[in-house]
């Protein structure tokens, strides 16, 4: 027996211990699910303290098998105080007055929630006593027991069994890297066993944010026997960009890193998860993790709604350790506590600051601020609000924590879709505002996200603000610009936006804002008419300018009679008729009969007494109307429409026109057949025109052409040559009588700088005859065409053959290839509809350097 710690135990009164004890396990099996997982935090707390006072680190592992949990750890040995804390449950906490101590609390009342997974714990381990000798000690803790007496005994028992273990057991050293202290807890209930499998899952889940607060753990080593897998958490004490710790996950072999976002100054830390991606570090959700450690975490403040979590060894938490104190003015462990929040609240601003000019995103994640939901006998919301809450909101306002679709972008210039509506509505106010473009929105697949996050006076975007928004674009043309859709999908686009605003009645929208185009395209306003006779509607439009929705004909839907209305002067009725294609009827149900129309339309043609332009055009429209909808005609307009030939012919100015066509020996029924193709092909129009213009460039250009000639040839002659006009491959031929040698020329005007053309027969004599062969080009520039100006402006190129024999070959081989791919009765053949027609093309490159007038004449003397 060791007297020193029995001398000691006796001094803590055996009674007084086992009524603590009875207590705080009664206690702690009336609140068992508050407590499932806390055993493995409390033994990993009693391995770190049991190094605290010493310079170094501390390994641990747990074994789970199906029948017991065991909990070992390399730290120091234990002291007399240790164990008599173990037995007789004193925390070796309990320190001097003013003295401070670097230990959680080790074997106080915490341990005790270790005995929810058995009442009976063996425990091995070394002591060291104070005439500094060392024994190995073997022991079985024994807690069952409902009374005083019944736990007496077995206090007693733990140490005489801890007595009877170092009895020849003491040893002069050991290695202290060893495994050395040990708890094992055999598991017999189902409920032993589930509260087995919940604190090593909770372990394996929060670990590594204590190995990055503690960093005198080295490494957890949990050994899951009933599913065959070993995982290991090692510190490697790995800072990136002074903001990442890297935690490495070993499970069955395979290495993982774990990234953990970390700030901390003067012995307070805040902490995130992230995740490394191809896209940088993607910050991840803690809203089911404790939000507030002390070095170890304190289970139940998962709602304690703090941006990130906050660690400090100096918090002063609840008796269950579930929460700390913050309320109470002038009370040393509240003002501690609220110091310490309040440090965490700056180093978030730092540590978002840093984290905003880096790779980060998903910050959504650590931008949480609500108030806590936590018990307010412990908690003051107004002291949180006002120093807390308030500097968090801040801190978040001003800072790049919103993703946008393609940027990153201050809190404070975002507005976002209102968190109290539905999903599917929230989306569609999105979607609809950012096709507007009028405001900043965070990313799509953000919204919900922030929509849990943001507070009352952030910029929201309702039924109201995107009805505002459509209203200042003004009409449909700059709104289809804004969309970048067709007028059929803008269309579609308002019906959509229409339906939406309806279905969620906001339907005072509409007589509130000009969000609906009329037929001219412009947005107005909707004001519910019911008037259905026309005279009632007509005064209403002129004195009010509202807007008749679904205004419609009945017996038609046609434009053209309000294209005719506005044309003879009466009024233009699209002003105020809702655009073709939007059905707002939900919200009226004006209409108005065609007889109104018509009759209206007819007094206001007698009227006329001289056709102006528009009326012209009305007429035409009537008399076209008129054909396409001849039972309406005769029913609606029966005096117009029996005198609608006449009504028409009225409308022709051009008489003489009129006369020739008449006149003509064209049929009535092949210029309507004419008149028929032109309107189904407009094009034919352009064809008619385009071919009349070749015909008289082409005029013009053989007058001028024939000009230039006659002029050459008769200056030729002056020189003494032999000239005969030709017609084919070239113009001229110059006779040389005493050389007997033909030689040719053609000849090119132009009022073109860049090139002529020569036609492929004119190729094929210029290069077949390239030695008696020259290409004249006289270029006009407007002045009157003479022998002088002829002598002045000529170029003569006499080696023209030559410059294109190339081409020539090139198109020579073409012709013959060409031949070859068609007309060869395959099953898939060639043929050609027409001939392929070329020019060739002399550059002005060629032609601009070609021989004066003089040098040409010495030229052709040469030969």
């Amino acid at each position: 027996m060791i007297q020193s710690i029995e001398i000691e135990r006796k001094e803590d009164g055996p009674r007084s211990i086992a009524d603590k004890i009875i207590k705080r396990l009664h206690d702690l099996e009336m609140t068992v699910e508050n407590n499932h997982g806390r055993w493995a935090w409390e033994l990993l707390q009693n391995a770190k303290d049991s190094i605290a006072d010493n310079d170094r680190k501390v390994s641990v592992e747990i074994e789970l098998s199906r029948d017991s949990v065991v909990f070992r750890h390399n730290g120091s040995h234990f002291t007399q105080k240790d164990i008599r804390g173990l037995i007789n449950q004193i925390s070796s906490k309990e320190v001097e007055e003013g003295q401070e101590s670097s230990r959680t609390g080790k074997f106080g009342t915490g341990f005790l929630t270790t005995h929810l997974l058995s009442k009976i714990v063996e425990v091995e381990g070394i002591v060291k006593t104070v005439d500094e000798e060392y024994y190995r000690f073997s022991f079985q803790m024994d807690r069952n027991g409902n009374t005083t007496g019944q736990l007496v005994p077995k206090i007693e028992n733990a140490w005489t069994a801890f007595h009877e273990s170092t009895e020849d057991n003491k040893i002069d050293e050991y290695d202290e890297d060893d495994f050395n202290t040990s708890f094992t807890y055999n598991l017999v209930t189902k409920e032993q066993k589930d509260i087995a499998r919940i604190g090593v899952n909770e372990l394996t889940e929060l670990i590594p944010f204590v190995l990055a607060f503690i960093p005198v753990i080295d490494s957890v080593n949990i050994i899951d026997s009933i599913n065959n897998k070993t995982t290991k958490f090692e510190n490697s004490e790995i800072i990136e960009d002074d903001v990442l710790l890297t935690i490495i996950k070993t499970e069955n072999k395979k290495k993982i890193k774990i990234k953990i976002l970390f700030a901390e100054d003067n012995n307070v830390a805040i902490a995130s998860i992230v995740e490394e991606t191809k896209d940088g570090y993607a910050i991840k959700s803690l809203n089911d993790y404790p939000k507030l450690f002390c070095d170890f975490p304190l289970i139940g403040t998962e709602d304690f709604h703090f941006p990130v979590i906050v660690n400090s060894f100096y918090f002063n938490p609840l008796i269950e350790r579930d929460g700390v104190w913050l309320k109470g003015d002038d009370k040393q462990e509240v003002d501690e506590n609220r110091e310490i929040i309040e440090k965490a609240v700056k180093l978030y601003g730092q540590l978002v600051e840093r984290i905003t000019d880096l790779n980060f995103y998903d910050y959504y994640n650590i931008c949480l601020n609500k108030t806590p939901n936590t018990n307010h006998k412990y908690f003051d919301e107004k002291w949180y609000q006002n120093n807390v809450q308030k500097v968090l909101r801040e801190v978040i306002t001003n800072s790049k924590v919103i993703e946008t679709e393609d940027d990153k972008v201050l809190f404070s210039d975002v507005s976002f879709p209102d968190p109290d509506l539905k999903k599917e509505d929230r989306e569609k106010i999105w979607q609809f505002s950012s096709d507007l473009k009028a405001k900043i929105l965070p990313a799509k697949k953000h919204i919900h996200k922030w929509a849990d996050l943001i507070w009352n006076d952030c910029s929201i975007i309702d039924f109201e603000n995107i009805a505002t928004d459509l209203s200042e674009i003004n009409n449909i043309t700059d709104l289809q610009n804004c969309l970048r859709l067709n007028i059929e999908n803008t269309i579609k686009w308002l019906q959509s936006i229409y339906d939406f605003l309806i279905g969620n009645k906001c339907t005072e929208l509409f007589n509130e804002l000009e969000i609906v185009p009329n037929r001219l395209g412009a947005f107005q306003k909707v004001n519910e008419v019911i008037n259905k006779r026309y005279d009632s509607l007509r005064k209403q439009w002129i004195t009010n300018k509202q807007l008749i929705p679904n205004l419609y004909l009945d017996e038609l839907n046609d434009d053209i009679l309000l294209d005719i209305f506005a044309l003879i002067g009466l009024e233009d009725w699209r002003e105020y008729l809702v655009y073709e294609g939007i059905d707002i009827s939900a919200l009226t149900s004006a209409k108005i009969d065609i007889q109104n129309i018509s009759s209206d339309i007819t007094l206001g043609l007698k009227e006329k007494k001289v056709y102006d332009e528009n009326t012209i055009k009305a007429v035409r429209l009537l008399s076209e109307w008129f054909d396409n909808n001849e039972d309406i005609g005769k029913k609606h307009f029966q005096e117009l429409y029996k005198n609608r030939a006449k009504l028409f012919l009225d409308t022709i100015d051009d008489k003489d026109s009129l006369y020739r066509i008449m006149k003509s020996n064209i049929s009535l029924s092949k210029l309507s057949e004419i008149t028929l193709t032109i309107e189904n092909d407009p094009e034919i129009l352009n064809l008619i025109a385009k071919r009349k213009k070749e015909i008289e460039e082409e005029k013009d250009r053989n007058e001028v052409g024939e000009k230039v000639e006659n002029i050459l040839a008769e200056t030729l002659q002056k020189h003494g040559f032999e000239v005969k006009k030709e017609i084919f491959g070239k113009d001229l031929i110059i006779t040389l009588k005493k050389k007997n040698i033909r030689y040719a020329i053609e000849v090119k005007s132009t009022s073109r700088s860049s090139y002529v053309s020569m036609t492929s027969y004119q190729a094929e004599t210029a290069v077949t005859e390239a030695d008696n062969y020259a290409l004249c080009v006289v270029q006009k520039n407007g002045s009157v065409l003479n022998t002088d100006y002829i002598r002045k402006n000529s170029k003569f190129v006499t080696n023209i053959g030559e410059k294109l024999k190339m081409k020539f070959d090139e198109v020579s081989e073409f012709e013959t290839n060409k031949m070859g791919i068609a007309n060869t009765n395959d099953d898939i053949d060639l043929y050609y509809e027409n001939d392929l027609i070329y020019k060739y093309k002399i550059s002005n490159n060629i032609w601009s350097k070609g021989k004066i007038f003089g040098d040409f004449i010495d030229h052709i003397n040469k030969i």
